[in-house]
């Protein structure tokens, strides 16, 4: 229904926004979108944030397209040529290994370009025609600030046809930035979530706003919390069972079945007050222990490599500490850590992995920081990460502080899910 919407034009001169949780669909819906309009005449600029959400744009863009030849992907200069991934190599700025600007002549061959926002603005520097484009699409707009969005529009889209299309989530982590001059100024959310607060998209017209409910992809009780603490009971869990269980016989579950564990460390975080060097050294310990059980297979589970797990916290010196264990622990010598990728909520967005693990850090219940306590986007990118594993290491006293925290953990509670003792010695 939303590809129909889109073709027909139904919410011009308005954007029409595709919005939806982590893998409803959103970007599948804008490549078809494309490919059906590649038939007519129009040209198509397609971007997102991260060079990675544009990759990924582009590789469901090429599939199965007859017109695959008319799509170019549109790399920085500065760009690592061995980030660009094979499939797209023939499609993209690239010769002789090495990244070159195209001349605008070239680029104006191509019906579709895909870039990053801030690429974009090389096309207009560059000499591409005002209003080149008939219709721009900007995948994960939710993530982005408003003044990041508009480099495509501003000068780049044709003023009397042209059609927007926005599709994120705005209800993950978006744009952050503290600074007082932002916030006056009001560009301190994304165009997609100030556009939704207009009573034109609050009513969910269907002529303006497709709302994205089927999962694809989640075990269906990680789904369930996620669609109760934040998308108001409507997701539909629609992933094959057979995909997505592949931890609920796992030995360590305090209930088999039911993936997911809320453990309870009541460990002292240590560092300076202003929370972005805070760490915890006894969530470290544990956390080392469950990726020990899931990357080295103990458990009697199927296992999953190590680029199909995350660990995720929200400070940068907690990150440090856990990769520092990671490299010490002489029992995961022979495993190639390299791919378990271990970073702050921030670089987890637009990301999904088979098993995540979420050390939440904070310990005190007299000091609220800035982390995964009264922040509910943030919380949300976190926990919805996971596919088939969720795993949270935290101090429940100080999160239960936090309405969202206090359901979730009450959550883990009822299933079976909460751990309180000390995780056994790995073996």
């Amino acid at each position: 229904m939303a590809v129909k919407h889109i073709l027909a034009r139904s919410s011009d001169p308005a954007p029409y926004l595709l919005s939806g949780p982590p893998c409803t669909g959103k970007t599948v819906t804008l490549a078809e979108a494309i490919k059906q309009l590649q038939q007519t005449s129009v040209n198509i600029l397609a971007c997102a944030h991260l060079n990675r959400a544009a990759d990924l744009l582009c590789t469901e863009i090429l599939k199965d397209n007859p017109e695959e030849n008319s799509v170019f992907r549109f790399y920085c200069l500065s760009y690592p040529v061995k980030k660009i991934p094979a499939e797209l190599q023939r499609h993209c700025n690239l010769e002789d290994n090495m990244i070159v600007i195209p001349s605008i002549e070239e680029l104006m061959q191509y019906q579709v370009i895909v870039s990053t926002l801030v690429n974009v603005s090389r096309l207009v520097t560059g000499g591409l025609p005002r209003g080149h484009f008939s219709s721009i699409f900007v995948d994960d707009a939710g993530q982005v600030a408003e003044t990041e969005c508009i480099i495509p529009l501003a000068d780049l889209l044709d003023p009397e046809r042209g059609q927007v299309v926005l599709a994120g989530d705005p209800k993950q982590l978006g744009y952050t930035n503290t600074a007082n001059l932002v916030k006056i100024h009001g560009i301190d959310e994304s165009l997609m979530e100030r556009l939704m607060k207009r009573d034109l998209y609050h009513r969910l017209n269907r002529r303006f706003i497709t709302d994205l409910q089927k999962n694809y992809s989640c075990h269906s009780d990680i789904l369930e919390i996620l669609d109760n603490l934040f998308y108001e009971k409507e997701l539909q869990a629609m992933a094959d069972i057979r995909l997505c269980n592949s931890y609920c016989k796992w030995r360590h579950l305090p209930m088999k079945g039911f993936p997911l564990i809320f453990h309870e460390v009541a460990g002292r975080k240590k560092g300076p007050g202003n929370g972005k060097w805070l760490c915890n050294m006894a969530e470290v310990d544990v956390v080392v222990d469950y990726v020990k059980k899931i990357v080295l297979k103990e458990g009697g589970v199927t296992k999953i490599g190590p680029k199909d797990l995350g660990v995720i916290t929200p400070y940068r010196k907690q990150v440090g500490e856990i990769c520092n264990a990671l490299k010490m622990d002489t029992s995961l010598a022979a495993v190639d850590l390299r791919n378990v990728k271990v970073d702050t909520v921030e670089n987890f967005m637009g990301e999904v992995y088979k098993a995540i693990v979420v050390s939440t850090v904070n310990s005190n219940p007299t000091q609220r920081m800035l982390g995964l306590v009264n922040n509910k986007k943030k919380f949300n990118t976190a926990i919805s990460r996971a596919q088939d594993l969720l795993i949270v290491v935290g101090n429940q006293r100080e999160l239960q502080t936090d309405e969202s925290w206090d359901e979730f953990i009450k959550y883990c509670w009822q299933y079976g899910g909460y751990v309180t003792s000390p995780v056994p010695a790995f073996g």
